[in-house]
């Protein structure tokens, strides 16, 4: 139904979904299966409701304003409370994957700032969001290539795991320190030629973990092996050209409790990492003021 939906919205047909309380009008795209619509006949953007076709499911929420990479500029002027608020609301959304009904762990792979939606960010009590929910899957129920985008892949998605819960904490880390450029490869300035540019580029993203997070343990499936040789040979000549974690959030003025939190989340070995429920009982986040 999304496809279709978008093709349709291209051609700037109207578009109307019959659901089982009433009608909807469907007014823009967001992304390629995520939709802005309205109730024929009313100006109230609440929707909540799920349209079945038997073959194609369209979920309707609420209309939310904009996301959090949009506000990543007015970080400062936000403040704490937005950022612990938004924090709460990601982690609360990836506690109830963990429990789908009793019926299997899922998890959310896509994570990231522009999947997290946000109405009234100057208000006392903003409405966050997790979207995308077609990113959702069963825990470890995908190996067919690396899930998670370049700049929110935790490190045992790098070296060919198969993805888990745990992986879903450490893009909430990156998600909540996402208003200053720190993971990815978007400032890699060379390149190794003889070498494909998609391994330089993941090359490149992983020597910032290690730069950033600490040394990574070498047990990546073989077929990525290249990669962290790369990866290495970028960080021991001096290429990558970035602190530790805590000295680049230190530059954007992040408090202390802020960048425990991110670091808590931030955590090299997944069996380590904390889980949705533990993160949310963190001191940072137990007084949202």
């Amino acid at each position: 139904m999304s496809r279709s939906i978008y093709d349709l919205l291209a051609k700037e047909q109207k578009v109307l979904i019959n659901g089982r309380q009433g009608q909807y009008q469907v007014i823009k795209a967001l992304k390629r299966n995520v939709f802005q619509a309205s109730t024929v006949g009313s100006k109230t953007p609440a929707l909540h409701e799920v349209v079945d076709n038997d073959t194609d499911r369209c979920m309707v929420f609420e209309y939310l304003d904009t996301d959090l990479w949009s506000l990543r500029a007015r970080a400062q002027e936000l403040g704490q409370p937005f950022l612990k608020a938004a924090a709460r609301s990601i982690l609360e959304a990836v506690k109830a994957f963990s429990d789908m009904d009793g019926h299997f762990t899922a998890l959310h792979t896509d994570i990231n700032p522009n999947n997290v939606l946000v109405s009234k960010a100057d208000s006392p009590k903003p409405i966050v969001k997790l979207a995308d929910l077609g990113a959702i899957i069963p825990s470890e129920g995908f190996d067919d290539f690396r899930l998670q985008g370049v700049e929110i892949r935790a490190p045992e998605i790098w070296k060919g795991m198969l993805p888990r819960p745990p992986c879903q904490m450490w893009s909430v880390g990156v998600t909540v320190c996402s208003g200053d450029f720190i993971f990815g490869y978007w400032d890699q300035d060379c390149r190794v030629q003889e070498f494909p540019l998609e391994v330089n580029k993941s090359a490149w993203a992983i020597g910032k973990i290690i730069k950033l997070i600490g040394s990574v343990k070498r047990d990546e499936d073989p077929k990525y092996q290249l990669e962290f040789d790369l990866a290495e040979l970028f960080v021991n000549q001096g290429l990558i050209e970035v602190g530790t974690l805590e000295e680049e959030l230190a530059k954007v003025n992040a408090p202390e409790g802020c960048v425990d939190f991110i670091h808590h989340l931030l955590t090299i070995y997944d069996k380590t990492q904390p889980t949705a429920e533990q993160a949310l009982q963190h001191p940072w986040l137990r007084n949202l003021d």
